[in-house]
């Protein structure tokens, strides 16, 4: 959209077609007679072909009292009925504003309007919202939304104690709003001599534009468009990805034929809805399907690369350590050194327990032999003591006098 610029000749307003300041349209927003106080209500007022022609509000003026037929006739009005704000002027919310009470109520009310109505073009420029819900949870939503601005779906997702946040962009990727740079960046993928995948591509990919396995062939310049413009089918395709199109089948268990699941992004951001997706394929998937991601927020990107590579190397998966260790530039390649000292062992500690038994066993001094076996020493561990052969002459004494006669 181009706005003239006007100027003042003395004689009114001319346009003058030499200076064009063009004006970028992000957003819209309105307040209309009746119900069309928002584009929304605009539409659905238009769609059901219902009118905002109504009489003078009472609080407004008594319509009757000023009314007479006749147009020409001073002091008077020729009808009680016109279109009229259902908003009250007088409400506005100055502190949203940052403006005083006292500025607010000198305010000319079409000002505030016309506030309230400039957020609001800006809010709808096209944001984005994450939500906890599923896609059928999320088509009810928007189904019963009084408004069409991203605040009021968070509010009304985290009222009924689902997760939603407002994200942080500009323009809503992924959506409708990209249409208007469509056929820009067509026109600039074309320019840059972007083709489409090689055909012999070995890599099977799983699109989330169609959410089943695409052939290379089909990811050219019009696949990008639709990826832009179009929704994300991120469930259908992980859903393929693991078990394809087999699933479960008579209760019997999903096959997966992958090793580990690896996110190549800024930040972890796809592991919670990764292991939902799993969930719902099989409880025990998660804990079974390695999931790692090679890059974390607020976190060294060398530190946790190499430890994503590292546990795809635990679980058996075939890693180039090579080009993971070190540079490829070298002008020669790294040898292992076989002619290094041995190295210093300190065994001045000894790390050596067992019990005296076990110790007289292994270091006994005679042989066994066939009548006696062999002598052990403090064979009964309660009686250490040491009898002599005298000592033991009165205990056998008394051990025959106290026999039954």
């Amino acid at each position: 959209m181009v706005h003239p610029r006007i100027e003042c000749n003395g004689h009114g307003a001319v346009r003058n077609d030499e200076f064009l300041e063009p004006i970028a349209i992000v957003g819209a927003a309105c307040r209309l007679a009746g119900e069309a106080s928002s584009l929304h209500g605009l539409w659905d007022m238009m769609q059901n072909s219902r009118t905002a022609h109504a009489k003078v509000p009472e609080e407004r003026w008594h319509a009757d009292a000023w009314y007479h037929p006749d147009p020409d006739r001073k002091g008077s009005l020729n009808t009680t009925h016109g279109f009229f704000l259902e908003q009250d002027v007088a409400a506005f919310d100055a502190p949203f504003f940052s403006v005083t009470a006292k500025e607010a109520a000198g305010m000319d009310p079409a000002k505030r309007l016309v506030l309230e109505v400039s957020y609001e073009a800006f809010e709808n420029v096209g944001a984005m919202l994450a939500a906890g819900i599923s896609e059928e949870e999320a088509e009810a939503y928007l189904a019963t939304m009084p408004s069409e601005t991203v605040v009021t779906a968070c509010q009304s997702i985290a009222k009924d104690g689902n997760f939603a946040r407002k994200l942080r962009v500009v323009t809503a990727y992924h959506s409708p709003h990209m249409r208007m740079v469509a056929d820009d960046c067509l026109r600039a993928m074309v320019e840059a001599g972007v083709r489409g995948a090689n055909q012999e591509a070995k890599i099977p990919m799983f699109s989330s534009v169609t959410g089943q396995f695409i052939d290379p062939i089909e990811v050219g310049k019009s696949y990008w468009i639709r990826n832009m413009c179009g929704t994300v089918r991120f469930s259908e395709a992980v859903s393929s990805l693991l078990v394809g199109s087999s699933g479960r089948r008579a209760g019997r268990k999903a096959t997966v034929k992958w090793d580990a699941l690896l996110e190549v992004g800024p930040h972890a951001a796809l592991k919670a809805p990764l292991v939902q997706i799993m969930e719902s394929i099989d409880a025990k998937l998660p804990s079974e399907l390695l999931y790692t991601c090679l890059l974390v927020r607020k976190e060294d990107a060398v530190t946790t690369a190499l430890k994503a590579v590292g546990s795809l190397w635990a679980t058996g998966i075939p890693i180039l350590l090579a080009k993971v260790n070190r540079e490829q530039d070298l002008v020669e390649s790294p040898q292992v050194v076989v002619d290094l000292p041995c190295y210093a062992w300190n065994h001045e500690r000894v790390y050596w327990h067992e019990t005296p038994a076990t110790k007289e066993q292994r270091l006994r001094q005679k042989t066994r032999t066939d009548l006696l076996g062999i002598a052990v020493e403090n064979h009964c561990p309660k009686d250490q003591a040491n009898y002599s052969p005298a000592s033991l002459k009165g205990s056998s004494a008394a051990i025959s006098n106290s026999r039954p006669t």
